[in-house]
């Protein structure tokens, strides 16, 4: 079965957004849309909100495919993730305990929000005497800011948007490693340089086994020009854009004379060595945390990615991949290697951010509750999610209940006014067909026989207040079921041959159209004079008076 989800990756220039279409977990994606929503940095909410607001009308369109669910990706370098090794693994069982186990870690209170994962097992690790230590579960667990999180949900709610799943896009890209991204090595790295963060993934045969997140972004290449050059912000920006570039050193001069060449750098009057050499410096700490954690991981692993690959708005300054490559002795290249089941179209956008892809795979995981690190938990749980009818159970039931109460109580009610108007109708039936044919009879069949066998007796017509009645009642309902009429009587003068038909009907063309069907009846004229009628509370009251001389086959006799 096929999900239509949504992923929302909110930062601080920009809201990016992908709408897809989810198989399963390990099934390609679809990507339907991926776009952005421009906003302005500042203090207050009201560009986050106009731009949500934005974001919400872009959506109309798809609301028609009834979404399944909406992820939002969540600012990892404000949340925090550990492993712990647990003796069990019952999730009720770990959800008690876990905060009290990370007490000694992390300030666990009613200011953060927490959720968790089970892994593997983990084999027990020797005691002192040699002795075997008892096996245990690998919990991953992440702390967020409860009251952020709070925020954005709220803001998000009011722009109609609100999330089935909020995790930080550091857990969220384990969802879309093996849906979205194809890469042609097994062990390879993923580093997202962002505006002022950036993050850094190690994937293993398909699984996400390392991810951190740094507070460093390529805003460090800004201040370094400013700093270099005694520049504006704004102007130490717009160099880094036009004119900023890396180089190994002793080939910067050699490497800016190409790539201005190629209009691919805008030429300066700087000196193009200071300028490289400032735009290094720029990406030192973030190099050396990157650095750092490359090295801890290949040490404890025995395991060295084979390629790196570049994304981010960071990414796009001129000569990184080469220079990274030099530095790191590993293959760099820029853009995520995108699965060639992407539209051609979103190729190029999707392999610079996977973060709104990821979250809107997780949102799909997340029906079927296989998101466990999903942190819209308790209070701040989705109304439609797992958590929350487990949290609200019993009120929830009382509410059915209710609601199966009620249903049962209309259901009799409305049986009884049905039995009521059927017994009503059969006496009237009995009571007629006592006086007509001296017998009582109810069954249609018998009295359609009663009156074929009368046929040549004076005292009975061939075509009967009956015949008219059966013929009327069958095309209304027929041809006209969409109005709300209702017949209260139909008399034959049978001498004068004048059928009177009074009823009531809504609206103002249920009446016009009434007597264009009694104009198709054999027995009455092509167009029949106009109804005495009157109208009260919305109804029209009439009374038909028809000439019933013309039927076409009958003769006289009718």
């Amino acid at each position: 079965m096929s999900y239509t989800t949504i992923g929302i990756d909110i930062n601080a220039t920009s809201i990016r957004y992908a709408v897809c279409s989810v198989s399963g977990l390990n099934v390609p994606v679809s990507v339907l849309e991926l776009s952005s929503v421009a906003i302005e940095p500042g203090e207050d909410d009201s560009s986050l909100k106009k731009g949500l607001e934005e974001l919400s009308g872009r959506l109309d369109k798809y609301r028609k495919l009834q979404v399944d669910a909406i992820g939002l990706a969540l600012d990892p370098t404000v949340s925090m993730s550990l492993h712990k090794v647990m003796p069990f693994n019952d999730p009720k069982m770990i959800e008690q305990v876990l905060p009290q186990n990370l007490m000694d870690i992390w300030n666990v209170n009613d200011s953060t929000q927490i959720s968790f994962e089970i892994g593997k097992k983990v084999p027990g690790k020797p005691g002192a005497e040699g002795e075997e230590g008892e096996d245990g579960y690998d919990i991953h667990a992440i702390n967020y800011p409860r009251e952020p999180l709070a925020k954005i949900l709220g803001l998000m709610k009011e722009a109609q948007l609100d999330p089935h799943v909020a995790i930080p896009s550091t857990e969220a890209l384990n969802y879309s490693v093996k849906t979205v991204l194809t890469p042609d090595c097994a062990v390879w790295c993923m580093l997202d340089i962002g505006d002022t963060t950036s993050m850094l993934a190690v994937v293993v045969n398909g699984d996400v086994e390392l991810t951190r997140s740094f507070k460093l972004g390529s805003s460090g290449i800004d201040d370094a020009l400013m700093s270099a050059f005694n520049l504006s912000s704004p102007a130490a920006k717009v160099l880094k854009e036009k004119t900023g570039f890396l180089a190994v050193p002793g080939d910067e001069q050699l490497v800016y004379n190409r790539n201005v060449a190629a209009n691919r750098l805008a030429p300066t009057e700087l000196n193009p060595v200071e300028l490289c050499e400032a735009c290094a410096r720029g990406f030192d700490v973030l190099l050396t945390a990157v650095r750092q954690t490359l090295s801890n991981f290949v040490s404890t692993s025995r395991i060295e990615p084979e390629r790196i690959y570049l994304c981010g708005g960071g990414s796009k300054i001129c000569g990184l991949a080469e220079w990274l490559s030099a530095l790191f002795e590993v293959r760099c290249e820029i853009g995520m290697p995108v699965s060639k089941t992407i539209p051609q179209h979103i190729v190029n956008d999707l392999a610079m951010d996977v973060d709104a892809v990821s979250v809107a795979v997780a949102a799909a995981a997340n029906i079927d509750g296989q998101c466990p690190l999903n942190l819209r938990r308790g209070t701040l749980a989705h109304k439609g999610s797992l958590a929350y009818l487990q949290d609200h159970k019993w009120l929830i039931a009382c509410c059915v209940l209710a609601v199966i109460i009620s249903l049962v109580f209309m259901f009799s009610t409305k049986e009884k006014a049905i039995k009521a108007e059927h017994d009503k109708l059969k006496a009237t039936l009995e009571e007629t067909t006592q006086n007509v044919f001296g017998k009582k009879m109810v069954n249609y069949k018998q009295i359609e026989a009663e009156i074929s066998s009368s046929v040549g007796f004076d005292f009975i017509p061939v075509r009967t207040a009956f015949t008219h009645f059966a013929w009327i009642s069958m095309n209304v309902n027929d041809n006209l079921a969409d109005v709300e009429m209702d017949l209260n009587s139909l008399d034959i003068d049978t001498q004068r041959k004048i059928v009177t038909i009074r009823g009531e009907v809504s609206g103002d063309d249920g009446l016009p159209r009434f007597m264009q069907l009694l104009e198709t009846y054999e027995c009455f004229p092509d167009e029949i004079q106009e109804p005495k009628t009157s109208k009260k509370n919305g109804r029209t009251s009439f009374t038909l008076r028809i000439d019933a001389n013309h039927c076409k086959m009958g003769g006289d006799s009718e």
